[in-house]
């Protein structure tokens, strides 16, 4: 017997996917036998990083059978086709299926070449979210209206069935398989949990969806919650916040407190001082000039932006940034940050406060992964007697050590320091935003985004594993929209559209768009041209006037024995020394007044509207004493700085 191909499992993307709760994904065209050993593989050690061994025989059972069954209605569709047979017609539907079992079997490895060339495929997701493990086995082929009363037909029996000896006694059907596969897989989940709502057969999008949903163990749970919260308990290691940055922080919290008197407590820390000048100077304030003085960050950002960044500096400092790992996961935070502010910015401009708590939030997000780097050995001691008195099993403290409930111990520090309730629910949420409260879904949603954006720029998720209704918030819709496939895809698309249907891409239909830019580039190029061609006339009137004014010299030079050429070479240095010195100039400047157009163009804008009040006011006091002045102001455009936009398919009549 030959070595069958085995396919290695990468444990860390599948705690990976544990910890932050995003699904994996494993698709197949052909399902060939190395393949289905490794789905089975894969959902074992997802079961065994969860501590649900209970489950393990079962579902890699049910596994089986239902890529099984997905790949057997893949194989159908090629076959009926093949056979000039309707699937969607019930006579030939019944004509094919008396000879489909055998012809398929005696010769597979064609029908399964055609379903690979047809891009029939069999897809296995799992993944586990608020304490339930939800495991999905998916194909693009949508099941006929015979065949979904058949499955359900067969579900409703088996849910009748007491003991599997009754189902094989009253199973009888063999025309097309008699579905006690099916009925097994239902009895032996039953055993685990399962009810009529935890199982679903459907069909979405043109893919038929074969669903099962199960509660994880809830002693499991609630090990890993109690031991949770001992460690946080037992850390006396983290240690308050420093003094200085507590005494800000209450200061702060006084609403008599001053301004200048936060600015000066800060600048009598020259740490703090440089940390926060550091910050505010970062590109994640965007600021237009630097920030030099500690009174002017304080006004730029106020109140709640100093507190916030106390709290970020202040966990920096305790958590600390000493080892490679934790390096790691600080560079980390500091991208989520900047993409959670700049996020926040552009999309909730409106929402103030999820804005100034953005940059927080994205920082000490995974502050629960630092814990373990900081606390001493003892401690690690302490926890395992803890567990020991307690029957708690090892394999939850190593569960919390691999990061597995990161969040909620992030969470529960951030309480015992005294941070603001919507920090620290951010910090618990930040994986699963449509769970968080209300007050704070949309920055606990920010957080997730960026989390995820910052995952996929390292390559540690795919775009399938980021949630679709975060992704519709924020207008994205697929993960290339310009990819060399695009336009293929839309011939494709246009085929099987059918009569009386248009397909249009998103460039046809913004196509009156596309032609403004496309002039306005040609308009910009032109003026351009006209600039260049004006400078040009320039230097020549220049050398021109020079030449004139230089004839004596010219005819001197010439008595002399100078040639032309080297008379005319002198005055062409001239020239091009004169253009030099212009581009030295004027290059930066451009660079300069484009960098700073916004600001140019608001200085303008500040002096037409101070002279647009005074002639109003001027004019309004002359014609009535009593009369005000209209205020006119002109507002200059924000630039988003951050934002995906894809481009949408659509179909109109």
């Amino acid at each position: 017997m030959k070595d069958e191909k085995k396919v290695n499992i990468d444990v860390q993307k599948i705690q990976k996917a544990i910890h932050t709760g995003i699904p994996l994904s494993i698709t197949t065209y052909t399902l060939p036998h190395e393949m289905e050993v490794y789905m089975g593989d894969v959902l074992t050690a997802f079961l065994s990083e969860l501590n649900q061994f209970h489950m393990i025989e079962f579902l890699t059972y049910s596994l089986k059978e239902l890529v099984t069954n997905a790949k057997k209605a893949n194989t159908k569709r090629v076959y009926f086709t093949e056979k000039n047979l309707d699937i969607n017609n019930y006579e030939d539907y019944k004509t094919g299926i008396k000879t489909f079992k055998e012809d398929t079997l005696n010769n597979i490895n064609h029908y399964l070449e055609l379903q690979k060339s047809k891009g029939l495929y069999v897809k296995f997701i799992v993944q586990t979210r608020y304490n339930r493990i939800k495991i999905e086995v998916r194909n693009n082929s949508e099941l006929t209206p015979f065949e979904y009363k058949r499955i359900h037909d067969k579900i409703a029996k088996a849910q009748q069935y007491t003991s599997i000896e009754e189902a094989f006694s009253q199973v009888l059907d063999d025309t097309e398989g008699a579905g006690l596969g099916l009925i097994i897989m239902i009895l032996m989940l039953r055993k685990i949990g399962l009810t009529d709502e935890n199982f679903q057969v459907l069909c979405e999008n043109g893919e038929t969806i074969t669903r099962i949903i199960l509660p994880t163990n809830v002693e499991f749970k609630e090990s890993l919650t109690s031991l949770s919260q001992q460690i946080v308990g037992l850390i006396d290691s983290l240690p308050q916040f420093p003094e200085n940055i507590a005494h800000i922080n209450s200061l702060l919290n006084n609403k008599d407190s001053k301004l200048s008197e936060i600015a000066s407590l800060i600048s009598s820390d020259v740490a703090l001082s440089a940390d926060l000048l550091k910050l505010v100077n970062s590109a994640t304030f965007s600021l237009q000039n630097p920030c030099h003085s500690i009174p002017e960050a304080v006004k730029f950002i106020g109140t709640r932006g100093i507190k916030n960044l106390l709290f970020s500096l202040g966990s920096i400092q305790n958590l600390g940034s000493s080892s490679s790992e934790q390096k790691k996961l600080w560079d980390h935070s500091y991208k989520v940050a900047f993409y959670s502010y700049n996020i926040a910015k552009n999309f909730f401009a409106n929402d103030k406060l999820v804005v100034e708590d953005s940059y927080v939030c994205g920082l000490l997000h995974d502050m629960g992964k630092l814990i373990f780097d900081v606390a001493h050995p003892k401690i690690l001691e302490e926890f395992e007697k803890s567990l020991q008195e307690k029957a708690i099993s090892s394999i939850v403290l190593e569960k919390i050590t691999a990061g597995q409930n990161h969040a909620e111990i992030g969470g529960l520090i951030a309480k015992k320091w005294n941070f603001p309730e919507v920090v620290t629910l951010t910090i618990q949420y930040h994986h699963y935003p449509e769970a968080a409260p209300t007050e704070i879904k949309k920055l606990a949603t920010v957080v997730y985004f960026a989390n995820m954006l910052a995952n996929y720029q390292e390559q540690i998720v795919e775009y399938y594993q980021f949630n679709q209704s975060v992704l519709s918030i924020f207008g994205i819709e697929t993960e290339n929209p310009f990819a060399d496939n695009f336009y293929q895809t839309i011939d494709e698309i246009d085929n099987l559209v059918p009569g009386g249907f248009s397909l249009y891409s998103w460039e046809e239909l913004n196509a009156s768009q596309y032609e403004n830019f496309a002039s306005t580039k040609l308009m910009l190029l032109f003026v351009m041209f006209l600039i260049v061609l004006v400078a040009s006339v320039n230097v020549s009137s220049a050398l021109v006037m020079l030449v004139m004014e230089k004839r004596k010299d010219i005819a001197i030079l010439k008595s002399l024995g100078a040639s032309n050429r080297g008379i005319g070479f002198s005055f062409v240095l001239t020239g091009g020394f004169a253009g030099f010195i212009g581009a030295i100039i004027g290059i930066p400047l451009g660079l300069l007044c484009g960098v700073n157009i916004n600001s140019i163009i608001s200085f303008f804008e500040k002096i037409i509207n101070t002279f647009t009040k005074l002639i109003y006011y001027i004019k309004d006091g002359i014609e009535n004493r009593c009369g005000g002045y209209v205020n006119t102001r002109i507002r200059s455009r924000e630039y988003v700085q951050c934002g995906y936009y894809t481009p949408n398919v659509i179909l109109d009549i």
